[in-house]
């Protein structure tokens, strides 16, 4: 399967926008081998738009709403049959011309990384790129500016920051997302598994601007703070959880952990380091001394062999990284066959 790649597409309500994404599909510069896309049991008229594109080569598929991750992990199972990479585009944002084709080059020249995520566009619910001053437009120039600091490295910055953004940054080694699913969360299925990819060292950026992100005001993330909050402290526990067996065993992804780990203290997200620390103590709480003695026992590594007093100290140690605002990628750069919305 020398290659091969196929656009997958979830789609859930939003046929104001699906055919603008498959448009930005079908105007590729290197043409996917698949496009596939189910929708996930929308309300409006989604799949009717869908059908009109089933005479262009597009695989189009609807069932009962099952939810972003369970769709998202159907479509790569689909896609698994003949295709060794995978380009994830939701049906409400777009691909500028040249995205398969650099991403697909990228990963021939870094053969072990297993995702890449590009620069990325804020557009607005018409399409238009959002104005430099606009909050969420903001976010992402602070975000993204985190990455051109010295010493950073990908845990650190993915910790303090999700800049890639949405499942729709990612174009992936089949097999990778194969053996590490999407997990059943809301709001946040794509930051588990790119945090994943960054503590095993699987994550390569292109700071190319190679996609348009869509903020409407039906874009999931877009609710009141607590659910986000509570979903967000759930994966960090399911972070530590996940590996716990590869912490144990590398000093090196423990060594990547702490810098996602420290960096995440301050998030620019909805990530509260305080709450997590309840969290680990409610954890523990049931434990008796001896228990607790008997687990620190247990612990093995080189980090005993010295004193952190005499250690060099850490990139993080002494600096604050306050997000600061990045330039605004040029309008000039977008898709002259994006379709008109």
């Amino acid at each position: 399967m020398p290659e091969r790649t196929a656009v997958i597409i979830p789609c859930y309500n939003h046929a104001r926008y699906i055919g603008a994404a498959l448009e930005s599909v079908l105007c590729q510069t290197h043409k996917p081998d698949r496009i596939i896309v189910i929708d996930d049991g929308s309300k409006d008229d989604s799949l009717k738009v869908l059908q009109t594109f089933a005479g262009r080569g597009v695989e189009v598929f609807s069932r009962e709403n099952q939810g972003a991750h369970a769709t998202l992990n159907e479509l790569v199972s689909l896609a698994a049959l003949d295709c060794p990479f995978v380009s994830i585009l939701n049906s409400d944002d777009r691909y500028l011309p040249d995205r398969i084709a650099t991403c697909l080059a990228t990963a021939r020249l870094q053969p072990g990384k297993s995702i890449i995520s590009t620069g990325l566009l804020v557009v607005d619910e018409n399409g238009a790129v959002m104005a430099e001053d606009a909050a969420r437009a903001r976010w992402f120039h602070g975000a993204w500016s985190i990455g051109q600091q010295e010493n950073v490295e990908m845990s650190e910055w993915l910790g303090q920051a999700n800049f890639v953004a949405t499942t729709s940054n990612i174009f992936a080694r089949t097999a990778y997302l194969k053996a590490n699913p999407f997990r059943p969360y809301r709001f946040i299925h794509d930051y588990f598994l790119l945090a994943t990819a960054a503590l095993e060292n699987q994550l390569n950026i292109v700071t190319d601007v190679l996609l348009e992100y869509r903020v409407h005001g039906s874009n999931t993330i877009t609710t009141r703070p607590e659910p986000l909050m509570r979903e967000m402290l759930r994966m960090h526990l399911d972070l530590y959880h996940h590996h716990a067996a590869a912490l144990r065993r590398s000093p090196d992804m423990r060594r990547r952990f702490y810098g996602f780990i420290s960096s995440s203290w301050e998030n620019i997200s909805s990530f509260h380091a305080g709450l997590l620390q309840i969290a680990l103590a409610e954890l523990v709480a049931d434990h008796t001394g001896p228990e607790l003695e008997a687990l620190v026992a247990g612990l093995q590594g080189p980090e005993f062999d010295e004193f952190p007093t005499t250690a060099s100290p850490p990139p993080m140690m002494g600096q604050r990284r306050s997000p600061r605002a990045g330039p605004s990628p040029s309008s000039s750069m977008r898709s002259s066959c994006s379709a008109t919305i």
